[in-house]
């Protein structure tokens, strides 16, 4: 079986009210797909109940644990109206504003990975240097 990439560019292939059956092998790459984020996402509740990390770094940490999480969530919850063949839930548009989601999300991760957390380390670096001229309470 070939993929047909005219059919796949077309807007009435992703938006049309009745999708039809989906191939079990692609039904079976999303299930697994979405089940890995879950997995990811109890891995990383591991490593963020572990001790040694900053609080920015489980902040980051729980960010994308919670991206991760959601994203396989809702993606199962795809998966299984695909395989059921509800018509409305089955839609392809829906993977579309799943992916849509998921790079808006990705990108407020992204933003507060290399742009917060390095200005908010540099904060503290710059609040420690500067209360070490200050005096303390005996």
């Amino acid at each position: 079986m070939s993929l047909n990439w005219q059919e796949l560019l077309s807007l009435h292939f992703w938006f049309t009210s009745q999708p039809g059956v989906m191939n079990d092998v692609i039904i079976k790459i999303m299930l697994i797909f979405f089940a890995a984020l879950i997995f990811f996402a109890l891995i990383l509740s591991l490593i963020k109940a572990r001790k040694g990390a900053d609080n920015l770094g489980k902040k980051l940490i729980g960010k994308w644990q919670s991206f991760l999480a959601t994203m396989g969530f809702v993606g199962l919850i795809l998966v299984f109206f695909f395989f059921e063949q509800v018509y409305l839930f089955s839609a392809r548009f829906w993977l579309i504003g799943w992916i849509i989601g998921a790079g808006v999300w990705l990108y407020f991760v992204f933003h507060y990975w290399l742009k917060e957390m390095p200005r908010r380390r540099g904060e503290k670096v710059a609040k420690g240097r500067f209360e070490q001229y200050l005096p303390r309470k005996k």
